[in-house]
């Protein structure tokens, strides 16, 4: 990684900083997916293996008048639930993958607020089995853990960006005439192969043009 140019170190921290940041969207895939295994289950064994992949609070809220409604309205309820908190969560994931530190810092501070709401599950009428809550535990310290390694490829950004920033000097000369008012691109011939080169075109070039 030292050894390559600013603009590839950059490009390639801000791949891997985006890519971490979308595991907030992923997780609303993986709720849907935990949710079709579990509405399986219930209607054949009764076994709730699988719902412990999606969010807790939305999930625990529905359980909560799962008894006072008809069962096929509570596991709607649950896919609802589910999927509104999926779009905020994917909303914020969106717009952090562009920087916006206040959307990472949000989607972060939510999905944290979700793996407490395990605790909802002390008074949920219908206890999850300890396995489901095994497994929500286990998918929420993943995708935690993968977020903070976002927020740790973004300050890597951060300081790359500041040493390349302290390394540019900048020279104002009150006493320079001469303004670049184009770049012009001649060929030039490298290994008997044309190439272009950059060479940057001054309104003294011009005048000296016209004065020929």
């Amino acid at each position: 990684m030292q050894n390559l140019s600013y603009s590839a170190l950059h490009d390639k921290l801000l791949r891997q900083y985006q890519r971490y940041v979308l595991y907030l969207c992923w997780s609303a895939v993986l709720a849907i997916f935990s949710l079709i295994l579990y509405a399986i289950e219930i209607y054949t064994d009764n076994n709730f293996v699988g719902l412990g992949g999606t969010y807790n609070i939305p999930t625990f809220i529905a359980l909560l008048i799962w008894d006072k409604i008809p069962e096929p309205l509570a596991i709607f309820l649950i896919f609802l639930f589910n999927a509104i908190f999926g779009a905020i969560l994917s909303y914020l994931g969106i717009k952090a993958r562009k920087g916006k530190t206040v959307y990472l810092f949000s989607g972060l501070g939510i999905y944290i607020a979700d793996s407490f709401g395990l605790l909802l599950a002390l008074v949920a009428p219908k206890k999850l089995p300890s396995q489901d809550i095994v497994l929500s535990l286990i998918v929420h310290f993943i995708v935690i853990g993968i977020i903070l390694f976002a927020f740790y490829k973004r300050k890597q950004i951060i300081v790359l960006a500041e040493k390349q920033r302290k390394k540019m000097v900048f020279e104002d000369d009150p006493n320079a005439s001469k303004k670049v008012l184009s770049y012009k691109k001649p060929k030039r011939t490298l290994d008997n192969k044309e190439v272009l080169a950059d060479e940057i075109s001054t309104s003294e070039d011009k005048i000296e043009k016209k004065e020929e």
